[in-house]
């Protein structure tokens, strides 16, 4: 039976493998890191949608959106329409309506940004 023996590698080579081995564990950890930073901001965008209505298309933007919790069916929005920024208003999907900052009521029907929280949202 052959024996063989083992070499021990120099110094200077244990070091080196050694070092290598902690970059690509801290290239790794920071790809990591830089993929969980970025996926929460891609998610939280809302794309812009264009609705179609009465023969006009707008093109609406959800800027901002929170569901109420005890009445479901109602939402407030900041949205985008056109290129021109709505305050934030109530929509009230249940009487297919919205209620602006002054109390005025419109119709959703006659509303792009209406339309688009309450037929894609409201499900």
């Amino acid at each position: 039976m052959v024996r063989t023996q083992t070499v021990p590698l120099p110094p200077t080579v244990a070091v080196l493998s050694a070092r290598l081995t902690t970059v690509r564990l801290s290239l790794l950890l920071s790809l990591v890191l830089m993929g969980l930073a970025i996926a929460p901001a891609a998610a939280a965008a809302l794309p812009c949608r264009t609705v179609n209505l009465a023969d006009q298309s707008h093109e609406v933007c959800i800027l901002k959106i929170t569901r109420s919790a005890k009445q479901y069916w109602e939402y407030r929005a900041s949205v985008r329409v056109d290129g021109e920024t709505r305050p934030v208003e109530s929509y009230d999907c249940r009487q297919r309506i919205r209620i602006g900052q002054d109390g005025k009521r419109i119709r959703i029907d006659q509303d792009a940004a209406g339309t688009l929280i309450c037929q894609r949202l409201n499900r």
